[in-house]
């Protein structure tokens, strides 16, 4: 009964396993320390333009001993002070900071709980950077990277996922790499332009964005219910009947016993 009972409970653990494996997906698997070193790399990359006045002085402003959610300027966190390890960085506001350089990889990037990104009338320039996508950023909501210097295509996430606005004034940026059946007309809008140049392109492709990102968003969710509530109920409901077999037959097995001690 022992071997037979281990039997059934093995693809009970396979599965808790395979639960959580994927929620890491799901839940975020950095803290606050790794958004604060991941910032720190952002502003090694950044200088102050001339005339930028104490702009640059914000970012110096910006240390490891510093506690990142009450003195680093421009940088907002979830919670309150009583969270403690829980908090993340969920806001970086530098719009208009007068701060130019190229985001590196690996820093804005691996703010997995970020929500909101202001970059813009800066001077940032170079490419927006490879890993600066929804998939790294799945609660990113507000993004701008307008009037700066950007250059290359835009990660296609992000311009599927946001209005064409957040890329506007950008000379050098250009659209994701298209095939052929992806060249619409709302989607060969030139991000360079000025949005009141171009109201109707831009408010065609600010629907289609938020379009796509509702129904993105959706099957997010969706996957997160899945596997934070769904699985975890096949998983106790299935010990319990597991539980009920095992009781039900050492019921059964009682009367066998009575009837050899009696003889």
């Amino acid at each position: 009964m022992k071997s037979s009972t281990n039997n059934m409970l093995l693809p009970l653990i396979i599965m808790v396993v395979f639960f959580f494996h994927h929620l890491q997906g799901v839940v975020p698997s950095s803290d606050l320390g790794a958004d604060k070193k991941a910032l720190l790399q952002f502003a090694k990359n950044m200088d102050a333009f001339p005339g930028a006045g104490s702009s640059r002085k914000v970012m110096t402003g910006w240390s490891m001993k510093a506690p990142i959610c009450t003195s680093w300027v421009g940088v907002n966190c979830s919670g309150s002070s009583s969270d403690g390890s829980r908090r993340r960085v969920v806001g970086v506001n530098l719009g208009g900071f007068g701060i130019q350089g190229a985001i590196p990889e690996k820093t804005i990037g691996r703010l997995d709980a970020l929500e909101t990104l202001h970059l813009e009338n800066n001077r940032m320039t170079g490419a927006i950077p490879a890993d600066l996508t929804v998939g790294n950023l799945p609660n990113l909501k507000h993004l701008n990277l307008s009037n700066n210097r950007f250059n290359g295509p835009i990660p296609s996430s992000l311009f599927t996922h946001f209005p064409a606005s957040s890329f506007a004034n950008n000379s050098l940026l250009s659209g994701p790499p298209m095939n052929r059946h992806q060249m619409t007309t709302s989607s060969l809008v030139s991000v360079h332009l000025n949005p009141q140049q171009q109201p109707s392109l831009i408010r065609s492709v600010d629907h289609s964005s938020s379009q796509t990102y509702a129904v993105k968003k959706t099957k997010f969710n969706l996957k997160r219910f899945l596997l934070v509530v769904v699985l975890p109920t096949v998983v106790l409901l299935s010990l319990l009947i597991i539980w009920l077999c095992k009781r039900k037959c050492n019921l059964l097995g009682r009367p066998e016993v009575k009837s050899e001690s009696s003889t």
